[in-house]
């Protein structure tokens, strides 16, 4: 907590989440290691069970601070059959960086195959890749910015990759769709029809 200050601030942000960065800025402004300003609120905006699986949709404002406020919504399929679909979605004005991260540890093998992104640690094994035709690119142990570090422990880092992509543009003119794919009966082809159910 009092070791260099970047480090401290890196680890807390929002980059070092798997989620969304717009404008490579936190969701809350970082103050001191401990005190954040201009807090956002999150809003669940519907959770049901259907047959294609459970379903939720939530938001933040956290951006809604820019001069050119976005918002952020992120919308969840758990299939019990073996899959969870990501979805991203953003409404706001201006011109846009978005990047989305997912952070691995670092014992996980990483492997890509045609697009997909092959992950296993021990037993335990899944594929993640984008659904509209775009890719992760693997980001590993980078400093300017700081990504692809994890901590152990108090004091500790070491290298880990993060499997990122980033767009620019208007809110409206992209999404991500992520699948985390947990059994091989899938693939990102036969769940793109479950896409639209997001």
């Amino acid at each position: 907590y009092n070791g260099v200050a970047v480090w401290r601030k890196c680890f807390k942000g929002t980059r070092a989440h798997n989620t969304v960065t717009i404008d490579g800025l936190d969701q809350a402004e970082q103050v001191t290691g401990f005190i954040w300003a201009k807090p956002y609120t999150a809003q669940l905006l519907s959770c049901e069970k259907t047959d294609m699986g459970v379903c939720v949709e939530a938001s933040h404002n956290g951006y809604s601070r820019l001069p050119q406020a976005v918002e952020h919504r992120r919308s969840l399929l758990w299939s019990e059959q073996g899959f969870l679909l990501v979805r991203d979605t953003f409404t706001g004005t201006g011109e846009h960086t978005f990047e989305l991260n997912f952070h691995l540890h670092p014992e996980a093998s990483v492997t890509e195959r045609d697009g997909c992104w092959q992950i296993s640690r021990g037993d335990a094994a899944l594929a993640l890749c984008l659904l509209e035709g775009e890719h992760f690119i693997p980001v590993h142990g980078q400093e300017s910015p700081i990504l692809g570090w994890f901590s152990p422990s108090y004091g500790l880092k070491q290298k880990t990759t993060v499997l990122q992509i980033r767009k620019e543009g208007p809110p409206e003119a992209f999404t991500f769709t992520t699948a985390l794919i947990f059994s091989e009966d899938w693939c990102p082809e036969k769940l793109t029809h479950y896409a639209q159910y997001l």
